[in-house]
């Protein structure tokens, strides 16, 4: 298998950079791990449900937002630094920047309702802590995401996969001493998760001050805001729209168990849901480094799809080894991990690595479907995941718990996936899994 690997990669830059990152999140797996071991031995299992959910809420109100961002600084500002054409970024980032500040003060205001008309909830106390977290996930994620766009890939990654994980995980290291014995409230842990994101974020701003040092021009000195502004605004509602829904259907699951009032199923749900990341490791590394350059060949069908064909084997040999890892071993797994009370989590974590090895093996459809412009495909795509998502969930949490939310998971990968690659065959004939489906591109 790593000879397959380093047969894909070599003389490649999309390799090169995606080595590097891979190299990243194998370092922020043992961080990620240690932060969730102490996390769920702290909180405990409904302790740690409490969390998740609180977490699951800001996710939903801050993903649509980042990703949506993202996509428009990949797209805008990728093609606008391939072309030397730098003075023109400003309006991008003008416009991300309005955009940012207007979904911090919309969530303050979500929260404030939030917390009047549940007054006595269990989340009362935690969810004043995202006030802080909320504005610093926005800024830290948008930060990286424009050092990636101007091919600072690697440094645009660092903060939010190493130096932030790291900090919450050494302040959770010394509250474990300091509560040995005891519990740890979720409300204590959400206060170090939002000091850890307003940390990382000023760092990951001061990098890319640094990194822009190099623009011939500069950030700030764009002369056509008005007309860019025009574009931006009307491709992004698309994004956005298509940001909710699909950070929606991920946290469809999590929110009903908590609505439904089961924090311990919501504790086994999470430490599932974070184990099974690992699934991801190829998928989320490759698409870091796929993403720009993708964007500077769309105007090449054959380069096109000789870069997705490059990126989806790197996916696919990538993903193998933890996917089954986690399948044949979940017990042992979860026990050495966060504890016995944690066991019946394994078929849980079963089912979710299913939707998450297809999902991995698909490639990266969506962002290809994003960046040529079929943003209303992927929604469509969306929606149809969604509804099984809520549909599923409806049927099977309330009587099945955290296993009806593992199917849901899994279902809506794989309906997900399986729209999305159908509409970019059927527009496009390209192709993100040509071992098992030609693209059309290359028979033409």
């Amino acid at each position: 298998m790593l000879k397959i690997l380093t047969q894909i990669l070599s003389g490649s830059e999309l390799g090169a950079r995606s080595i590097r990152n891979v190299a990243i999140k194998l370092l922020s797996i043992p961080i990620a791990l240690t932060t969730n071991i102490i996390l769920a031995r702290l909180l405990g299992v409904e302790g740690l449900g409490v969390y998740g959910v609180s977490i699951s809420i800001v996710m939903l109100m801050a993903m649509p937002i980042t990703t949506s961002l993202d996509t428009t600084l990949v797209r805008s500002v990728g093609k606008l630094h391939g072309d030397n054409r730098n003075g023109d970024i400003t309006s991008v980032v003008k416009f991300v920047l309005v955009i940012a500040l207007i979904a911090v003060l919309f969530y303050y205001l979500f929260i404030g309702v939030f917390l009047n008309v549940f007054p006595e909830g269990i989340y009362s106390a935690i969810l004043p802590y995202t006030l802080i977290f909320y504005p610093a996930f926005l800024l830290l994620a948008l930060g990286g995401s424009m050092l990636r766009s101007i091919d600072y890939v690697t440094l645009g990654v660092l903060p939010e996969q190493i130096l932030r994980q790291a900090i919450f995980m050494l302040s959770l290291v010394l509250a474990y001493f300091v509560f040995t014995g005891d519990q740890l409230l979720a409300e204590d842990a959400m206060r170090m998760h939002a000091l850890s994101n307003v940390v990382t974020s000023g760092v990951a701003v001061m990098m890319l001050l640094y990194a822009t040092r190099s623009i011939q021009g500069g950030l700030l000195t764009g002369v056509r805001d008005k007309l860019e502004w025009a574009k931006y605004y009307y491709g992004y509602w698309p994004l956005l729209v298509l940001g909710f829904v699909q950070v929606a259907s991920t946290q469809v699951p999590m929110l009903l168990i908590g609505a439904l009032g089961l924090p311990a199923d919501a504790g086994l749900f999470r430490v599932s849901e974070q184990l099974v990341a690992l699934c991801g490791l190829g998928l989320v590394s490759v698409n870091l480094a796929f993403g720009p350059m993708f964007a500077k060949v769309t105007a090449d069908k054959g380069s096109m799809q000789q870069t997705i064909t490059k990126a989806s084997k790197m996916i696919l040999v990538m993903v193998i080894p933890a996917t089954i890892i986690l399948m044949i071993w979940p017990k042992i797994i979860l026990t050495t991990l966060f504890g016995e009370s944690f066991e019946s989590a394994a078929t849980a974590l079963r089912i979710m690595c299913i939707g998450t090895a297809v999902s991995a093996m698909v490639g990266p459809v969506g962002l290809v479907l994003n960046i040529l412009g079929y943003e209303k495909k992927t929604l469509l795509g969306m929606q149809i995941s969604l509804a099984v998502n809520v549909i599923t969930c409806l049927l099977l949490v309330p009587d099945f718990g955290v296993i009806g939310a593992a199917i849901a998971f899994c279902s809506t990968k794989i309906v997900w996936n399986g729209v999305l690659l159908f509409y970019l065959y059927k527009e496009t004939g390209l192709s993100t899994v040509p071992y098992l489906l030609s693209p059309k591109t290359v028979l033409e």
